[in-house]
């Protein structure tokens, strides 16, 4: 090949590249454009992990000299008001690093339906709240399927059945769960039962509210169970009930006001060294009783009046359905 030929190919080499580096810079200019254009919406915040994807040794020396094509943004955390901001996310970074997502109307619309599709493409979640989101079957069990997910905010929770529960109770990382709205108390302790490691059932709203708790639903929650508020004010709970709830080691605050214990629970009481707070007004515990029991736990505050900050059982509750 002669010097005039080879020339050419080179000339026609470097136009090519210039070609190719040129249209992936105006490319991701504007895909970068774009990117802006959707984190200036109301509502949205996409935390960013930018990271060259280069040799860490080659990237310190271009420093702030590398094309916009070499930085990978990966988001971390999402922040949108709805699926079609959701969509718009998907569509512009690499989701699969989220761990934070929350899709959270402005005003209180009407709820939709959804599978929860975006979620297979999500699998490091471990923070999602849910508003205006009713997640179908298929969409329960996908949040089923998040083994790193340990805090689930998910208002609309009345249409879930006995099968999504047991969907639910798969989240084997699962710590906290808050719900608003009415639902089956009797799958909501059979999920407490099946999940030691929640610390956090709460429920948000504080519209008028029976929760059941009684003898029988303590008797089926394990030992190693990670609750530690139980608020059992005016519930039916019995010396029978007060003899399980002392297995439970990681309680610090209890609540029997206004509960049918008597001097019977205070053998149980007693043996329950980590408690800090107890509440035992309108009890049918004697004077004789209350001694004994601050004798026995001398680091509890024992109370004979009820406390002002719990109005009914779901007010203030953290640790308890």
């Amino acid at each position: 090949m002669s010097w005039l030929k080879r020339k050419r190919v080179l000339i026609g080499i470097t136009l090519v590249v210039g070609l190719v580096i040129g249209g992936l810079s105006i490319y991701f200019i504007r895909l970068m454009d774009r990117r802006e254009s959707f984190q200036n919406q109301a509502g949205v915040l996409a935390q960013l992990d930018s990271r060259s994807m280069l040799p860490k040794w080659l990237a310190n020396m271009m420093g702030d000299w590398q094309p916009p094509f070499l930085i990978s943004q990966r988001v971390t955390r999402l922040h949108v008001t709805s699926l079609d901001q959701l969509q718009q996310a998907m569509e512009l970074y690499s989701i699969r690093d989220i761990e934070d997502l929350s899709i959270s109307p402005p005003d209180s619309s009407v709820p939709i339906e959804s599978d929860l599709e975006f979620l297979d493409e999500m699998p490091a979640l471990t923070t999602m709240v849910l508003y205006n989101i009713r997640p179908t079957h298929l969409g329960i069990e996908r949040i089923g399927s998040l083994s790193s997910l340990w805090a689930l905010e998910m208002p609309e929770v009345e249409h879930l059945t006995p099968a999504d529960f047991d969907q639910l109770a798969k989240l084997k990382s699962l710590t906290s769960f808050t719900f608003t709205g009415n639902i089956d108390e009797e799958e909501l302790w059979r999920l407490v039962c099946k999940s030691p490691q929640l610390a956090v059932a709460r429920r948000v709203d504080r519209s008028p509210f029976s929760l059941v708790l009684t003898d029988e639903h303590l008797a089926l929650l394990q030992e190693r169970i990670s609750l530690s508020k139980l608020p059992c004010r005016k519930l039916a709970i019995t010396d029978k009930g007060v003899k399980q709830i002392a297995r439970f080691s990681n309680l610090s605050y209890l609540d029997l006001t206004g509960c049918d214990v008597t001097d019977a629970a205070v053998e149980h009481l007693s043996t329950m060294i980590y408690l800090r707070e107890l509440y035992i007004a309108d009890t049918q515990i004697s004077e004789e009783g209350i001694a004994t029991l601050k004798e026995a736990l001398p680091k509890c505050d024992i109370s004979t009046e009820a406390n002002p900050l719990e109005k009914n059982p779901i007010d203030n509750v953290d640790g308890a359905p």
